[in-house]
């Protein structure tokens, strides 16, 4: 059995106080409308992850199957937390959780897709050593290289400094030939535009679809 993974790290700082219910309803829908809808192969689970991180990094939800996602459940541990935005302690608990993991990955399946929603705010940790060590491939050691492979995408909330975007679009990484179906690792939203993020995450999804090959019944 090969195991793939959708991975949300969603910002829950101070600065996404005006703009998180709006992104929750959005998740909402793509959780109960979109997601459950994807048909994969009988060898293959296909399962959701959610990390909210500030002052700290923390799992919302692991390994929750695409037809049991409960979102009323996951919805209630997802909150504003005043402090910082840590953004390279949850690549760290990310990248932690696919190398030491109880949950090991077959070197031969596709890497998980990860999804970086932020809002214009500045990390307040130092992501850049957290992002090196991640994207860092050593030969020989295909776990290592799972996050380095894996698609990321940054969905920035009306983004103000160039530092902050630069930031982002170091994070994301698609293959060439995603690049070259018009696809992008990097997005950005103006502040409770709703249509154009549904229309980002069904983009997200087209993607995920791609790289794996399954069907969605929407």
């Amino acid at each position: 059995m090969a195991y793939k993974s959708l991975i949300f790290l969603i910002d829950v700082s101070g600065c996404m106080a005006d703009r998180l219910n709006f992104i929750l309803e959005e998740l909402e829908f793509l959780c109960k409308s979109v997601l459950p809808n994807i048909v994969p192969p009988k060898d293959i689970d296909l399962s959701l992850k959610i990390m909210t991180f500030s002052q700290h990094a923390e799992w919302v939800c692991r390994e929750v199957p695409f037809d049991k996602i409960e979102w009323d459940n996951i919805k209630k541990n997802i909150s504003i937390k005043p402090g910082g935005s840590r953004l390279g302690e949850a690549i760290n608990l990310v990248y932690d959780t696919l190398y030491y993991g109880d949950q090991l990955f077959d070197p031969s399946q596709l890497a998980p897709m990860i999804v970086l929603m932020m809002s214009g705010g500045i990390p307040t940790d130092d992501y850049k050593t957290s992002l090196y060590r991640a994207i860092e491939k050593k030969i020989g050691d295909e776990k290592q290289g799972l996050f380095a492979r894996s698609s990321r995408i940054a969905i920035g909330f009306k983004c103000h400094h160039e530092y902050e975007k630069e930031m982002m679009i170091r994070f994301g990484h698609l293959s060439k030939s995603l690049m070259d179906k018009g696809f992008k690792t990097y997005y950005e939203v103006n502040i409770f535009d709703s249509y154009k993020l549904r229309e980002i995450l069904n983009e997200v999804i087209q993607i995920f679809t791609t790289i794996t090959g399954f069907r969605n019944l929407v």
